[in-house]
């Protein structure tokens, strides 16, 4: 049986259900008795069960049923930064490169603006970048993209080779891994904002460097404020430390809430990682889905 097929007999059965439970017996038909209520009720429950395992296999980001461990291998730290904490390497702190952010929005967008609004003159303040070396080598600027007004907003590091080439973040393997858990949270990828704390694909997929991230920080800043979200994931160490002003590893806070400037924020893995560690996901998926409670999204 298809799965449309399926959906639409779960339908007519929930439907004779409600009719049975709630308008009463029907003329001409004999009520059900308690028993086979009972009955109707246990198929009806291990058909729910059997279409969300399906829908879950088929995304490959279903919920784990086993612990296994968690991951080990961290990414090294970059030489000399062990107790210099990001701030400092990017020349400026976070909340002075957020105020600085603040002052350009004022003369960015008016008070009236809308969402989509203001991410489009955030977009052309940008313009053809140059504020960085990123630009002699880049071959499209990767603005992000989502709703305007989305709860939820995904924030990775950089571009990498598929998001070059065609200006949108996460277009690659990664990307349709995350689509998958985007999907698997009840969402469309256009529900979501996504975007990069930088908008350059760095050379050979290197991390982005000190000083095209102190370049780039503001708009990613500008682009929280404008879209408002109740949530952000960081997606990855980098990516999230960069928010966060810190420098930790992704296995120290991963699934626990951190503060961005009065947003919600949930570290976890970056999609990469997880094609990397498959084991990994059970964690991920845990992310997720306090993430799901936070925003009262079904489970």
């Amino acid at each position: 049986m298809s799965r449309r097929a399926e959906l639409y007999t779960l339908i007519r059965s929930a439907k004779a259900h409600l009719e049975l439970a709630q308008v009463g017996p029907i003329p001409g038909v004999r009520p059900a008795s308690q028993e086979e209520r009972d009955v109707f009720d246990e198929v009806l429950a291990a058909r729910r069960v059997r279409k969300t395992q399906a829908m879950r296999e088929a995304l490959d980001f279903e919920r784990p049923k086993a612990a296994e461990p968690k991951p080990t291998a961290v990414a090294p730290r970059p030489s000399g930064s062990k107790s210099v904490p990001l701030w400092e390497q990017f020349g400026s702190k976070p909340k002075e490169i957020f105020a600085s952010a603040t002052a350009e929005l004022e003369e960015l967008w008016a008070p009236e603006d809308d969402h989509a609004t203001r991410l489009l003159k955030i977009r052309e303040n940008l313009g053809d970048c140059k504020r960085c070396g990123l630009c002699e080598t880049r071959k499209k600027i990767v603005f992000g993209e989502g709703s305007p007004t989305a709860r939820l907003m995904f924030v990775g590091e950089g571009p990498g080779y598929n998001e070059d080439i065609q200006g949108r973040p996460f277009v690659g393997k990664a990307g349709e891994l995350l689509d998958k858990m985007i999907e698997a949270m009840g969402l469309k990828r256009e529900d979501v904002y996504i975007a990069n704390t930088v908008k350059c694909r760095p050379p050979e997929d290197r991390n982005p460097a000190p000083d095209e991230i102190a370049k780039c920080r503001p708009f990613i800043m500008q682009q929280v404020r404008a879209i408002e979200p109740e949530v952000i994931v960081g997606l990855g160490r980098f990516g999230t430390n960069v928010l966060l002003d810190q420098d930790k590893s992704i296995t120290q806070i991963r699934g626990t809430w951190q503060d961005f400037d009065g947003i919600a924020l949930m570290p976890t893995f970056h999609p990469a990682y997880l094609l990397r560690n498959p084991g990994a996901k059970r964690d991920a998926w845990a992310d997720l889905q306090a993430v799901m409670k936070k925003l009262g999204l079904s489970n």
